[in-house]
C-alpha cells in the first residue's frame, strides 16, 4: 500500500520510510539510528506521555448520520480539518482524535467551529488504533488539565 502512495520501500516490501517532503524524515531516522548505536540512548524522552492530539472539528454545521470519509492521500474529511488540541483521555466530552473519527459515522449533530467530540461519533470498538489507544490512556498518568 505504501509504494502504491509513492513512499520508499525497501525491496522486500518489509520495511518503508514515510515521509513528506517538508519534513526532513530522512535525517531523523538516521539521527535517532545513529543515537540509539552509536551512544546508547533513547532520542525520545525517558516517560513519554502525550502531549497534543490532532483532533477533527467541523468547518461545516454537519448532522447526525454524516459518515466521515477520509479520502484521497492525505486522508481529508469533507467539511473537517485537523487541529492540535491538548492531549486527552478517550470520554464522550473529549475532542475526537481525527483517525478514530474518520470512518465513522456522527451520533448527533455538529455545529460548524465545534470540535468533534467522542460522544458524537460512533466509534468502533473492534478498531486496533481504538484499542491502542485505550491502552494508552490506561497507562498514561494525565494530570491536571489532561483528560484527568
Amino acid at each position: 500500500m505504501l509504494r502504491d502512495k509513492g513512499h520508499v520501500v525497501s525491496r522486500d516490501g518489509r520495511t518503508a520510510m514515510i515521509g513528506l517532503p517538508r519534513h526532513l524524515l530522512g535525517l531523523e531516522a538516521a539521527t535517532t539510528v545513529f543515537e540509539a548505536a552509536l551512544h546508547g540512548v533513547s532520542s525520545g524522552a525517558r516517560s513519554p506521555r502525550p502531549v497534543v492530539d490532532l483532533t477533527a472539528f467541523a468547518d461545516a454545521d454537519l448532522p447526525a448520520g454524516t459518515v466521515l470519509r477520509a479520502e484521497g492521500h492525505h486522508h481529508t474529511i469533507a467539511h473537517v480539518s485537523g487541529r492540535m488540541t491538548p492531549a486527552a483521555r478517550i470520554t464522550d466530552d473529549a475532542p475526537v482524535p481525527y483517525y478514530l473519527a474518520a470512518g465513522r459515522a456522527l451520533r448527533r449533530d455538529v455545529a460548524a467551529g465545534q470540535p468533534i467530540l467522542c460522544g458524537d461519533v460512533a466509534l468502533d470498538e473492534s478498531s486496533a488504533l481504538l484499542r491502542m489507544r485505550r491502552q494508552q490512556d490506561a497507562v498514561t498518568d494525565w494530570g491536571a488539565g489532561c483528560g484527568a
